[in-house]
This record gives C-alpha cells, structure tokens and sequence, in this order.
C-alpha cells in the first residue's frame, strides 16, 4: 500500500471517530451544532432523535394523500430551498420512485443535486 493510501484511510478514520464522538457528546448535552456552507445550515449531528417506542399518534389520526403534504422549511440557499414544495414534486420523491420502478438513478434530479 502507498503511502498516500495510508495516510488518507487514517485521516477518514480519524475524521469518523471525531464525528462519533462529537455525535455521542452532543447527545448527552442536549445540543446540535451547525455550520453553514455554499447550499445553507447543515448539522454536524442530528438535531433530534425520535423515539419511536414511545411514539403514540393519539385518538385524531389522519390518513393524508402525498399529494396533499409539502415541503417545510429546510435551512437552504434559495437556489437549493424546497419550501413549499409538494412531497411528490420533490427530487428525493422521484429518486424513490425511480428506484422502486428500477430506472438508471443517475438520471434523477437528486443524483444531479448531489453531484
């Protein structure tokens, strides 16, 4: 292996093992920590972590079409916003649905996004 293997597989090792711990020490505190880059607000670590155990809808359930459910706010540059978007008009709804549907993801709207 050369050298220049090496060092870059240990500095993303060492770079996983600082996101880890940053995750797990951000965890107990009860704190998120965010930056902002060239697209808008991105965390480090999660902001939130449901618990789905203790997750209990209640009496008032609501059985809601895709079509019906949009975007909410998402910390973006415009260019990059999706707010106010309907769920099925979004890039990840058709990368979904290409993917169910077995087509070349490449093509997708979300591909070209990350790209």
């Amino acid at each position: 292996m050369r050298f220049v293997d090496l060092v870059r597989k240990y500095t993303l090792l060492f770079s996983y093992s600082i996101r880890a711990l940053t995750g797990i020490m951000c965890r107990r505190l009860g704190v998120s920590i965010l930056y902002i880059n060239r697209v808008g607000v991105k965390f480090i670590n999660k902001p939130l972590i449901l618990d789905r155990s203790t997750f209990n809808p209640g009496p008032n359930e609501v059985v809601l079409s895709p079509d019906d459910l949009f975007l909410d706010f998402d910390l973006l540059n415009d260019a990059y916003t999706l707010l106010d978007t309907k769920i099925t008009d979004s890039p990840h709804y058709r990368f979904m649905e290409a993917l169910r549907g077995g087509e070349d993801l490449r093509q997708t709207e979300y591909i070209h996004r990350v790209e």
